[in-house]
């Protein structure tokens, strides 16, 4: 089961670098492009994001990574340590991630963040990264080894709000993978909260565990 949550780590990383720019929409105004990335936090097991105004209390059951935890997962290196260094891995065109947890069942949940920047930002809306990852994921996940791959994209209720999301489900060596992908947009930031289950289909649960500040 490792093995499968390095492997979707570093997809989920790769197809968000490069659909995050492929994608087109409305524009934006120019106040709400300007909002600035900083990172979450989390203590005592609530991760808190004053950045995109949401907060996620998880149960006993799951355990938050630390940085050199997700660099394990994932295979690179952490040596950013504050808010400054990250913008500027973002701005670099790097996809970060913000917060990771597992569950005893081996349950996923994770958040990444990509700078779209000024030009792409003003014409990238969370929908269009949706549309554009849901055509172009079933083929990323079978060059790694999963079949049986379906994407579908949805509108459903996240922290209170409405936002399109990507269900998709597949097989790993006899084992149904279900992932819920939630697409937010804050200034020029893609912000993606990835919920996956192996088995059973948690994801609902377990984005149930976030709220609006």
């Amino acid at each position: 089961m490792m093995k499968m949550t390095k492997k979707l780590a570093a997809l989920l990383l790769a197809m968000l670098m490069l659909l995050s720019l492929s994608a087109c929409g409305g524009d934006k105004k120019d106040d709400e492009s300007k909002k600035e990335y900083t990172v979450g936090t989390v203590e005592n097991g609530v991760y808190t994001s004053e950045f995109a105004g949401v907060t996620c209390t998880l149960d006993s059951t799951w355990s938050v990574l630390n940085d050199a935890e997700i660099a394990q997962i994932v295979g690179y290196t952490v040596d950013m340590t504050s808010d400054e260094e990250l913008k500027k891995s973002l701005s670099d065109g790097k996809t970060l991630f913000d917060m990771y947890a597992m569950a005893t069942d081996s349950s996923t949940l994770n958040i990444t963040v990509g700078d779209l920047g000024a030009i792409y930002g003003k014409v990238v809306d969370a929908k269009s990264v949706a549309e554009a990852s849901a055509k172009e994921l079933p083929e990323a996940f079978k060059t790694m080894g999963f079949t049986d791959v379906t994407t579908e994209v949805v509108t459903l209720t996240f922290a209170g709000a409405q936002h399109p999301a990507i269900v998709l489900k597949g097989n790993y060596l006899g084992v149904t993978m279900y992932e819920t992908l939630v697409c937010m947009k804050v200034g020029n930031y893609t912000y993606n909260i990835t919920a996956c289950s192996y088995g059973t289909d948690r994801t609902a649960e377990i984005l149930n565990f976030f709220s609006a500040l």
